[in-house]
């Protein structure tokens, strides 16, 4: 579900009188992969990544389901009352697909960036119980499948072969070792107090608590990094004005700072 709400005189506070619905799906019985980030893309369009309803495997089959909006990364147009879909959306107008979608193909998408000097969009996508995933695409690319649940990172899930036609694989994923579970996506750092991490993409590991980067360069992840920290658990990441960057870590919130 996602709600909008009108600020009081103080920008800070909302005004709980103003609640209003803009989009809600059906969820299954299972208690997690509710949703995730809302965002505006570089396009003005708002932004939702919604998880595949949850259990393990996914069991409901959202993920492929182009009539679902679960497993999905959504756009809408929210400058109408509640929203519109855009034309541009891959869907839009056609029978049995749901032309909210944006992107489909993803497990947990946990959490995703937009980066404006590149123009490329980043998520990081949960996997199932081997594989955790960034996938990078251009943010203007319309109807992208990222493969769940066919895919698992870049293997075939719970198969040893499988067609990856017409699915979009990541550019970095890792295995479940020394603890890791359920990746954290944060952001391209293009702040100016750290020169030597401009471009690089941060990310960490819920269970895992490490901080790793990588940049994204023809196609590739090249210049991968584990900064050799353990955080904790990161559920999220944040930017400030400047662009500098932040790590949730617990009750914490950290700020990368330049080291000797």
């Amino acid at each position: 579900m996602i709600e909008r709400y009108t600020t009081t005189a103080n920008p800070e506070v909302a005004d709980p009188a103003t609640s209003k619905l803009i989009i809600t799906t059906a969820h299954s019985l299972q208690a997690n992969h509710n949703g995730g980030l809302v965002s505006f893309g570089l396009d003005g369009m708002l932004y939702a990544g919604f998880g595949d309803g949850g259990g393990g495997g996914d069991p409901y089959q959202n993920g492929q389901n182009q009539n679902a909006l679960l497993g999905s990364l959504l756009r809408l147009d929210v400058s109408g009352d509640p929203y519109t879909i855009p034309p541009t959306n891959p869907y839009f107008g056609q029978a049995n697909k749901r032309g909210e979608i944006w992107a489909k193909g993803l497990r947990n998408p946990w959490r995703y960036a937009f980066d404006a000097s590149t123009g490329l969009l980043y998520i990081a996508d949960v996997g199932q119980s081997a594989r955790e995933e960034v996938d990078v695409a251009p943010a203007s690319q319309a109807g992208v499948n990222y493969g769940w649940s066919v895919m698992e990172g870049l293997t075939c899930y719970n198969a040893t072969s499988c067609t990856q036609t017409g699915f979009t694989l990541p550019v970095l994923d890792y295995g479940h070792t020394n603890g890791a579970c359920s990746i954290t996506g944060g952001y391209v750092y293009r702040g100016t107090a750290i020169p030597g991490i401009r471009g690089h993409y941060f990310y960490s590991d819920y269970c895992a608590g490490f901080l790793r980067s990588f940049r994204y360069e023809n196609g590739v992840a090249v210049d991968q990094k584990d900064w050799g920290l353990s955080l904790g658990n990161v559920p999220s990441f944040g930017l400030d004005l400047g662009g500098e960057l932040y790590v949730i870590s617990g009750n914490s919130i950290l700020k990368l700072a330049q080291g000797t």
